[in-house]
């Protein structure tokens, strides 16, 4: 059966943030009610060149954008869809950016490449590790190449935890 994650804490400028959805919840609120996942003061030193950024990109990086909203906004997506629209979504960020030349392994290390060292080590430590078993769990479940059933991520736990991090390498 699949599982739903409804509450994973991290830090956000080195203030503890626990971001919670009750199960079933976020589709019935109430007509005019919000509540935000980040409290602003934890964007709000880059909020403003973050929007002017998404809003210069969007004709190029639509299709990004609407893979990592879907992923991000769906209260009840099975860990294994969320792991592959967050996959490709990374993919076709870097294709638009940097042309078609690259495989799925090389387009993830440049991602991380771009960033600097305390905030790749805030999503991962061993970028190397992490990059291999995304791209082993990626062609697993795109390619169902059964040599690669072992190394795939496959617990519920460790897919919620590489959705993570590629969701933080997505936004970052």
């Amino acid at each position: 059966a699949p599982a739903y994650a409804t509450r994973f804490d991290t830090k956000v400028e080195g203030e503890e943030v626990r971001l919670f959805r009750p199960p079933g919840t976020h589709a019935h609120k109430a007509a005019g009610s919000f509540s935000a996942w980040l409290p602003y003061r934890a964007i709000q030193s880059v909020a403003g060149a973050a929007l002017s950024s998404w809003i210069e990109n969007s004709g190029r990086l639509r299709p990004v954008y609407a893979l990592a909203c879907a992923a991000f906004h769906q209260d009840k997506i099975n860990f294994q869809v969320e792991f592959l629209n967050l996959a490709q979504a990374l993919e076709i960020l870097h294709r638009r950016r940097w042309g078609r030349r690259y495989h799925f392994h090389q387009r993830l290390t440049s991602l991380f490449a771009e960033l600097d060292k305390t905030t790749t080590t805030q999503i991962e430590k061993d970028t190397g590790g992490f990059v291999r078993k995304v791209v082993d769990t990626r062609n697993y479940l795109v390619h169902f190449d059964e040599r690669l059933k072992g190394r795939a991520f496959e617990a519920p736990e460790a897919l919620f935890d590489a959705n993570k991090k590629l969701r933080a390498l997505l936004f970052v």
